[in-house]
């Protein structure tokens, strides 16, 4: 008897849009604590998305334990796959994901 894998979900564009913004704000205040001109930011800090994930992941962790709202979208990946849910971020609806 074969059984039928559920397909994998997916990031929505939405997702996929708050996820840049995220990433690309934390990169933006790494170059504002190495004072890094954005002229130079290959040179002296390439993007290494290890890096920015670990600060991310304090962040939200840390603005999250003081109350704050955050929108961090992720599927987690179980026997069935689901996306985050508003329990977590604080918020009442999703708009980002069914």
């Amino acid at each position: 008897m074969d059984t039928v894998k559920e397909k994998e979900l997916e990031f929505t564009g939405d997702m996929m849009e708050r996820d840049d913004i995220m990433d690309n704000a934390v990169y933006q205040m790494c170059l504002a604590f190495l004072g890094i001109e954005s002229d130079d930011t290959e040179d002296k800090f390439p993007w290494d998305i290890s890096i920015l994930n670990e600060i991310r992941e304090f962040t939200v962790h840390l603005l999250r334990e003081q109350g704050y709202q955050v929108c961090d979208p992720y599927i987690e990946r179980d026997d069935i796959d689901h996306y985050c849910s508003p329990h977590v971020c604080g918020f009442k609806k999703c708009e980002l994901h069914p």
